[in-house]
């Protein structure tokens, strides 16, 4: 009796031992995975890695590292970098890619919110009630500015043009402008530069910028008020 009391003690103690054992291990890579850390076999040392978290603005998206296709979904997050240069892209069928190239340094976690605008965005007629009011404005949104080509926003330069734009509105971080007869959508990000519409003048378009619906409405004399579904593509470009 008193040994099978031993052996049951001995056989309490090694379970606990190798149930703590296990839960410290667990604990362990628990902090080395939220931690970002790899192991480096050569050198026996544990290294901090870095990461790029990718938003999302479109479902479906492709996100692509160095040219490999890396994810079918956004958003993502890109983890266990070592530091350098990584070129990113997003892209997904009917729209404008985005692409940006990070130089991450050991640690750094970037973020990318790619702004997707379809290639030929739907372009439709509405009635007023379907619209926002038009307010009459001046054609460069408060705090914008051109001068020499340039466009500067509070004083700030953010880019410079090579026709001079006859308007220029923000929308979030990006603009919509027209030269000429082209209203384009201007995504600073990403360098993409998109024309949205060609409209029938060269006159400065009456617009009114729908951000949370990415959307952009324009007022004719006539009453006629244009929809530009900036991430909606065209049946056209859809076949």
């Amino acid at each position: 009796m008193f040994g099978m009391r031993a052996n049951g003690r001995l056989v309490s103690i090694v379970s606990f031992i190798i149930a703590v054992a296990a839960f410290l291990l667990l604990t362990s890579v628990a902090i080395v995975w939220a931690g970002g850390l790899t192991y480096d076999p050569r050198t026996h040392t544990f290294n901090q890695t870095s990461m790029i978290v990718v938003d999302e603005t479109v479902s479906g998206a492709q996100v692509f590292l160095n040219n490999h296709l890396i994810s079918e979904t956004t958003p993502y997050n890109i983890r266990y970098l070592n530091p350098g240069e990584y070129d990113l892209k997003v892209s997904k069928d009917g729209f404008v890619a985005c692409e940006k190239t990070y130089t991450l340094a050991r640690g750094q976690v970037a973020e990318f919110a790619p702004v997707l605008i379809a290639t030929k965005p739907t372009v439709s007629k509405v009635a007023a009630a379907d619209a926002p009011t038009y307010i009459e404005s001046n054609n460069f949104d408060f705090g914008l500015s051109l001068y020499n080509g340039e466009l500067l926003d509070y004083g700030t330069l953010k880019t410079r043009f090579t026709a001079s734009p006859v308007q220029v509105r923000r929308f979030g971080e990006n603009y919509v402008y027209q030269t000429g007869n082209e209203l384009r959508f201007l995504d600073l990000s990403s360098n993409n530069d998109t024309l949205i519409y060609a409209a029938p003048t060269s006159a400065p378009q009456k617009i009114v910028i729908d951000e949370g619906n990415w959307q952009v409405f324009i007022y004719s004399d006539d009453g006629t008020i244009t929809r530009i579904d900036l991430q909606v593509p065209s049946a056209a470009s859809a076949s």
